[in-house]
């Protein structure tokens, strides 16, 4: 060999070969050796010859290749992990102004921002300005035709309720207001450094609420846009007109970026084991995951494990809990205390302190979760969802904080993809994720973790939560496999990761159902699943074009109906309603995509998971599917035309002038469709003396249906 050749254990240089086996060969074989690491006594070679030294410092450059360490083994649960990352876009110059937009502005606020975001707007096309809540959906009916509304009431400051920020309300007065005052234009939020580097925890939970807003209300298309301190007006013009289906961005300079899911791309290889030193407080240890993350903090080492929740000692399970640990030598103290209270948390942590007791790291993992639609809310429940999320992280990091090796967030992937009907808590859990951020730019060592379903354990273990979730593509997590997730992003030191175990074909789809979800777009899994159902209704366009067109419509409605009604559950048998809207049937986002898929392998298209948002009722889908799979000819568009001609001539209101015009071009189309050849030509004084309903049946007559 000509180099140094590795084996297991040993290095092997050679010192002897063809021609080349002289005292320069073993010196060189020497310098080989040497430089692997192994220690040389280098004996003075006959006749040196002295080399002098450069002028200039070394510059030291490595050419030989690092020893390989064993691949290390890599945890389950690593297909798991999930990042936010934000994608630049390409922007370019924008032809013509913007139109008439609407911007919603706070009743208060910082108003030197507001004023450069507005000046912002100016540059780019006129603009009707709205102040605050206030009878709102009848101002925005009386702002007239319009061809955007912006909302800038998530940067309202200050709390609605303790822990509840009114730019989380206002902004759901605002969804209400738009949708009774129903303007068919796309609706944007502005947000206020809701992400990145010393973001916003409030402005972070708007966005987390956003993401069910668009989830939720589907038409028209809803989007934020977070801005910086001083927008570039060029960026938000951009963003505004020119961004397509994103309904996700943030400006930051010149750049327009849009916000992805993405896989994590860390380092998910098993790391030493995390240990614990003092004691550990946990919030929500008392049910759920809880007792499971106590058990873990043991195997790592705590001695001292504080379990904080209302009911303290008197919890269920408690008992049987500290009796189990005390066994191992770990002493489990559980504690009356609702850490939403501040003087409570402030107190628990004198208690504490007093006792000898040193809390060294906080798990807060309490939480509460109440579904209900915006459409249908009065707000009751944000005090109580957002209680323990967001009052509970302030008063244990006031409480505790400063002497902490570690904080760790329980959050939900709510807040990060969103999930109908769990505005409050897809806001709390966001805030969470914010929080933590400020935390690390404080320099804490903080970590927040979004996760999906747990199995076993907790809220997803109820039959109705778990059927809904296994619908949508979320899969129960095994609790040991995630606290090793856990474990791992701790080890790492990890800021935040989002953490789920989703079949992509059906989440995608469903998630997908309603509109364009570009989030999600750079997982190959889900761009696969967006893409359609890959089985193929072998030769169903064969048989369809074998009957007539009549046949094949009463043929695919009864393909429609039929589906439909086996998504429903319907007995065998019954169908549904052809001219009902799917929604008055009871079809919902899970059931649309359970529709196309069935609709997809029976017909072998390709169809969108908007399907039937965009053909609302069977008879619409049935046509819908007719014209994908039988093109219509020139022939067959022309009578569609006259139909509708017909339609519109039988409910013609208008003056006798505007009847002669009318009549003069359907009598210069009729003449220009006479087949000269034809015996039964009427000839131009017949032309010239029929009526409207005369002419459309002789144009109807020589396009005959056949």
């Amino acid at each position: 060999a000509t180099h140094t050749e590795n084996t297991t254990g040993a290095t092997v240089v050679p010192t002897l070969r063809r021609d080349d086996g002289d005292w320069d060969r073993f010196l060189l074989s020497a310098a080989q050796t040497w430089v692997t690491g192994t220690p040389i006594t280098w004996p003075a070679p006959e006749n040196p010859v002295p080399v002098a030294l450069p002028t200039y410092p070394f510059r030291h450059r490595d050419y030989w290749p690092e020893p390989v360490a064993p691949a290390a083994a890599v945890r389950p649960g690593a297909d798991w992990r999930y990042r936010i990352s934000w994608k630049a876009l390409e922007t370019g110059p924008l032809v013509g102004a913007a139109g008439r937009r609407v911007v919603v502005l706070p009743d208060h606020g910082d108003e030197a921002w507001l004023a450069g975001v507005l000046d912002a707007l100016r540059a780019d096309g006129e603009i009707a300005e709205i102040r605050g809540t206030d009878q709102l959906a009848a101002k925005l009916a009386e702002a007239g035709p319009c061809d955007a509304v912006l909302s800038l009431l998530g940067t309202t400051p200050g709390e609605d309720s303790p822990g509840v920020a009114l730019a989380w309300t206002r902004t759901v007065a605002f969804t209400k207001a738009v949708s009774e005052a129903g303007p068919d234009v796309p609706i944007w939020h502005l947000t206020r450094a809701a992400t990145g580097d010393g973001a916003d925890p409030v402005q972070s939970g708007l966005s987390g609420l956003l993401r069910v807003i668009t989830l939720e209300t589907g038409e028209p298309r809803v989007g934020s846009i977070d801005l910086p301190e001083s927008p570039d007006a060029a960026a938000l013009a951009w963003a505004l007109r020119a961004a397509g289906d994103e309904d996700q961005l943030a400006v930051r300079g010149r750049r327009v970026l849009a916000r992805r899911l993405v896989r994590d791309r860390g380092d998910t290889a098993v790391h030493e084991a995390v240990t614990f030193d003092g004691a550990t407080l946990v919030t929500g240890g008392t049910g759920g995951i809880g007792p499971r993350l106590v058990r873990r903090l043991a195997d790592r080492g705590a001695t001292t494990v504080v379990l904080a929740s209302r009911s303290g000692g008197q919890a269920p399970g408690v008992a049987g809990l500290r009796a189990e640990l005390a066994e191992r030598g770990v002493r489990v103290e559980a504690v009356s205390c609702d850490v939403s209270d501040r003087d409570a948390t402030l107190a628990l942590a004198g208690q504490l302190r007093e006792q000898g007791v040193e809390v060294r790291s906080v798990f807060h993992a309490a939480g509460v979760v109440d579904t209900v639609p915006i459409a249908g809310s009065d707000l009751s429940e944000w005090p109580r969802v957002c209680a323990a999320k967001v009052l509970g992280a302030r008063n244990l990091d006031e409480a505790f904080g400063a002497d902490l090796d570690a904080f760790v967030v329980f959050s939900s992937n709510a807040g990060v993809w969103g999930s109908a009907g769990q505005s409050a808590y897809a806001a709390a859990n966001a805030f969470l994720d914010g929080f933590v951020r400020e935390l690390r730019a404080r320099g804490r060592h903080a970590l927040s973790i979004a996760w999906g379903a747990w199995g076993e354990v907790g809220m997803a273990t109820e039959e109705t939560a778990s059927l809904e979730l296994s619908r949508r593509g979320v899969r129960p997590m095994p609790p040991e496999t995630a606290l090793d997730v856990l474990e791992d992003a701790l080890a790492a030191d990890e800021s935040f990761l989002a953490v789920a175990d989703l079949d992509w074909e059906r989440f995608a789809a469903t998630f997908a159902a309603t509109g364009p979800r570009p989030l999600i777009g750079d997982i190959p899994e889900a761009a696969a699943a967006l893409a359609g159902p890959s089985e193929s209704g072998d030769g169903f366009a064969e048989r369809l074009g074998s009957l007539t067109r009549a046949e094949q419509g009463e043929h695919l409605l009864r393909l429609v109906t039929t589906q439909a009604a086996a998504v429903l559950g319907y007995a065998p048998g019954e169908l549904v309603a052809t001219e009902k809207a799917f929604r008055d049937l009871g079809f919902d986002s899970l059931t649309a995509v359970d529709l196309r898929n069935a609709l997809g392998r029976a017909t072998g298209l390709a169809l969108p998971a908007t399907l039937i948002f965009d053909h609302p009722n069977a008879t619409a889908l049935a046509g819908h599917l007719h014209r994908q799979l039988i093109p219509t000819t020139t022939h067959e568009t022309i009578h569609t035309g006259l139909d509708q001609l017909e339609s519109s001539l039988a409910e013609l209101r208008c003056d006798q002038a505007e009847r002669g015009q009318i009549a003069r071009r359907l009598r210069h189309l009729a003449e220009h469709l006479v087949d000269e050849h034809d015996a039964t030509t009427p000839d131009g004084d017949d032309l010239e003396a029929a009526g409207a309903d005369e002419l459309l049946a002789l144009i109807q007559s020589e396009f005959g249906r056949g």
